[in-house]
């Protein structure tokens, strides 16, 4: 009896090690489809805003209120 409780011990355990290299594959694979499509996105947004020029804010001096300073 105790020799195929081990069999079936080192079974299951060759199993789970299975299971945990398959999910971290699927995790990796996953993540590069998220950087890839946030890599994308940011591309685009950085291709219309060079289209339109630099943003007004960017021309302007920021006034004490955008600092966070107290008003006068």
């Amino acid at each position: 009896m105790l020799p195929v409780l081990e069999v079936l011990a080192a079974v299951t355990g060759v199993l789970a090690v299975g299971a945990l290299v398959s999910g971290s594959m699927v995790l990796v694979r996953e993540t590069r489809i998220a950087v890839q499509s946030l890599q994308d996105r940011a591309a685009g947004i950085r291709a219309r805003a060079a289209a339109h020029g630099p943003p007004l804010a960017a021309l302007e001096p920021p006034n004490s209120c955008e600092r966070g300073l107290p008003r006068k």
